[in-house]
């Protein structure tokens, strides 16, 4: 789901944005997840946006090239709101902050 969101694969890597925002519905069945983990490409700079679970806030992110010339992972723990609900689907948003884009995200995982 989304608006205005984009994709396509960049060193064999699939990845996703929006100047909107996009979101994905992920199984959490047995309501395991304590954990989001998000890959990102640590070339990309300039962009500011939010990542909701739920509709909850989780965490804004900006990013500035830092990370180089190569993939990494950021895990975002889970607010109690969301631990102590446990629900069996977890809709997780990127959302931009005006005039920016949302991502590029190349993976968004559950984890325990």
């Amino acid at each position: 789901k989304g608006e205005n969101p984009e994709m396509g694969v960049f060193r064999e890597r699939h990845w996703r944005h929006a100047a909107g925002w996009f979101s994905y519905d992920l199984k959490n069945t047995k309501g395991e997840a304590r954990k989001l983990r998000v890959t990102y490409f640590g070339g990309d700079k300039g962009r500011k946006f939010d990542i909701l679970l739920n509709g909850k806030l989780l965490q804004t992110v900006t990013s500035d090239a830092s990370k180089g010339d190569h993939f990494f992972d950021v895990d975002y723990p889970f607010p109690k709101s969301i631990l102590d609900e446990a629900p069996a689907i977890i809709t997780v948003k990127f959302a931009a902050h005006p005039g920016s884009v949302a991502g590029g995200v190349f993976g968004a995982r559950l984890l325990k």
